[in-house]
C-alpha cells in the first residue's frame, strides 16, 4: 500500500514539474508605418496578457542598385510600458542576392544607426532584435554573414532572432540554419498567391500538413506566429498583379462596381480607383482572410506537433481587422490551445 502511494506521489511530482517547465509568452506584431493606439485595442491586449510587441521599424529593398530603407515607422502614440519591444526589420531577398560583403557591413551599420534613431529612449529597453527575410539557398551565405556581422555590432548583448518560413524548416538541409539565438516560425503565407486556382494562400490545413510530415525539428529554439489578417489579390487575365492589404468583404460588397462572381472571387464591373489601386473592367480580386475558426484550426494543427516548452506565441498583426473580427474569448481560446 505504502509503495503504491509513494509511486503515485512520484507521478504527481513529475507531472507537476513538467507543467512548470512550460512557459508561454504572448506577443503581437505591429506592421504599419504609423504607430497609433486607442483605448479599445489596449484593453484587448491587456485582457489577453500580451506583453511583447514585435515592432516593424522599416523595410530594406533595392532601389537603383542601392539598399534603401523604406516604409519607416512614425510614432503618433507612445508605446505602453506593459509591452516589451522587439524591433523588426524586413529585408528583401533581392537585397541579400545583390550586395557584396563590404556592402552588407555598411548596411548593418546603417540599420543599427537608423533603428537607434527611430526608437530613441525605447532602445534602452530592447533585449531582442529580429530580422525578417525570406532567404533562399542562393542568398543564405550573404544573409547569414549579415546576421553574424550585425550580432557582433551589438556585442552580443542583444538577442538576435529571425523569422522562419515553413519551407525553411522542411528543407533546412538546403536552405541552412540562420546564426541567431531564436527563430520565429511564420505559420501562414504557405501558398502561392500567384496561383489563380488557389483558395487561400494565407492558411490551408492540407498545405500545412505537407510541411509538418517530418515534425518541427529545428536546431535553434522556435517561437511561433499565427495569422490574423486579410488581403485581396488582384488578378488581370489570370495573372496576379497587386496585393491589396487589409481588405475586407464589407469593403468589396459596398462597392457597386465590384460584383461577387464565385465564393471569395470578386469581379470588377467598370474601371475605377479602389484602395489606391486602379482597377480595370473584368479584373478579379480574390479575398483571403483568417477567421476565428481557421485560427483555432491552425493553432490545434500546429500544437499537436509543437514540442517546445518555453516560447512566445504571437499574432500577426495589430490592425482593425484583428480587433473587429475576433473577440477576446476567441483569441484566448487560441492561446490556450498551446497550454
Amino acid at each position: 500500500m505504502r509503495s503504491s502511494v509513494f509511486q503515485l506521489l512520484i507521478v504527481v511530482l513529475i507531472l507537476s514539474s513538467c507543467q512548470k517547465e512550460k512557459e508561454i509568452s504572448r506577443g503581437i506584431y505591429y506592421w504599419r508605418s504609423n504607430f497609433e493606439t486607442n483605448s479599445h485595442e489596449l484593453q484587448v491586449l491587456s485582457k489577453l496578457k500580451i506583453n511583447k510587441l514585435y515592432l516593424h521599424l522599416f523595410d530594406v529593398k533595392m532601389i537603383d542598385g542601392k539598399a534603401v530603407p523604406v516604409a519607416t515607422i512614425h510614432f503618433k502614440s507612445d508605446i505602453p510600458d506593459s509591452l516589451h519591444i522587439i524591433p523588426v526589420i524586413y529585408i528583401t531577398n533581392e537585397t541579400m542576392l545583390q550586395l557584396q560583403k563590404s556592402e552588407l557591413n555598411e548596411l548593418a551599420n546603417k540599420i543599427k544607426k537608423l533603428s537607434n534613431k527611430l526608437l530613441g529612449n525605447y532602445f534602452l529597453s530592447v533585449k531582442e532584435f529580429q530580422f525578417d527575410c525570406d532567404w533562399t539557398d542562393k542568398s543564405k551565405e550573404n544573409y547569414f554573414y549579415f546576421l553574424r556581422y550585425y550580432s557582433n555590432l551589438e556585442n552580443k548583448t542583444i538577442l538576435l532572432s529571425a523569422t522562419i518560413r515553413l519551407h525553411q524548416v522542411k528543407y533546412q538541409n538546403r536552405t541552412g540554419i540562420p546564426p541567431v539565438s531564436r527563430g520565429m516560425l511564420m505559420f501562414y503565407n504557405m501558398g502561392n498567391i500567384r496561383d489563380y486556382q488557389s483558395n487561400n494562400s494565407i492558411y490551408n490545413s492540407q498545405t500545412a500538413a505537407s510541411y509538418l510530415t517530418n515534425g518541427l525539428k529545428y536546431p535553434i529554439p522556435l517561437d511561433v506566429s499565427l495569422a490574423a489578417y486579410s488581403w485581396g489579390i488582384l488578378y488581370r487575365f489570370g495573372i496576379a498583379i497587386e496585393l491589396i492589404s487589409n481588405l475586407t468583404k464589407e469593403e468589396l460588397t459596398k462597392d457597386s462596381l465590384i460584383l461577387t462572381s464565385h465564393s471569395n472571387i470578386y469581379k470588377i464591373k467598370k474601371e475605377h480607383l479602389f484602395h489606391g489601386v486602379y482597377l480595370q473592367a473584368d479584373d478579379e480580386i480574390r479575398l483571403e482572410a483568417i477567421d476565428a475558426k481557421q485560427m483555432q484550426q491552425a493553432a490545434k494543427q500546429l500544437s499537436n506537433r509543437w514540442n517546445y516548452k518555453k516560447f512566445t506565441l504571437t499574432l500577426y498583426h495589430w490592425h482593425d481587422y484583428l480587433f473587429n473580427t475576433f473577440d477576446s474569448e476567441e483569441l484566448e481560446k487560441t492561446f490556450a490551445t498551446f497550454n
